[in-house]
This record gives C-alpha cells, structure tokens and sequence, in this order.
C-alpha cells in the first residue's frame, strides 16, 4: 500500500530519494538519519508527543511521526512517480484505497 511490492531494487530507489533529502534539506535530513538511521534502519524513533515507536511497516505516514509530510514529500511521492512512469505495468497504480484483498499501490498524494 505504502511502497507497492517490495523489491531491493525499490529499496534502493527509496534510499536514493531518501538520501537526496541531503542535498535539498541538510537540516531535515541530518534529523532524519537520527531518527530513522542512514538506511531506514534504526529499531525505534521519537514521536510527536516525545515516545519511543517502533520503526515498522507504515512508519512514514503515521501520525505520531515528525517527518510524516517529508517523508511523504521527498520519498513516498518520487518513488509512486518514477515507477509509475518507469515501470507502469508492474504493479496496479491507484488514487482509490488499497488493502491487502484489493492489492495495489495508492498515489501517496492520496492518501494523505
């Protein structure tokens, strides 16, 4: 729902945006390695309310996370977009709601 289907040659894609939040926002992106690790990788990060919450699936577009918009922003939304773009009969690329029975992977811009 989040990243469509895993694929290491996705997680690298993600890391690649990831890791251009650097040259775009140096600031944003230093609080980011501190909070999520160099490469997505930290057990655990600081909330909005100041708790510890694991780092599992979905971690980027809860509530609870900080950086939820720019996650959303410079990570989720680049990899839709290149993929859809590169890729467009991978996988099933949609503005409507997702779920594992209906499968698919929802244009972040959507979903929050």
């Amino acid at each position: 729902m989040y990243l469509g289907n895993f694929t290491p040659d996705k997680y690298r894609k993600v890391l690649e945006f990831y890791h251009g939040i650097e040259d775009t926002n140096p600031s944003l992106y230093k609080t980011m390695v501190e909070q999520f690790g160099e490469n997505i990788d930290n057990e655990h990060y600081t909330t909005t309310t100041g708790g510890q919450a694991d780092l599992t699936m979905g971690f980027m577009v809860r509530s609870n996370n900080p950086q939820k918009l720019a996650w959303v922003r410079y990570v989720l939304c680049p990899t839709f977009d290149y993929y859809k773009e590169n890729f467009p009969d991978a996988e099933v690329y949609t503005d409507k709601s997702v779920s594992v029975t209906t499968k698919g992977w929802r244009d972040p811009a959507y979903n929050y």
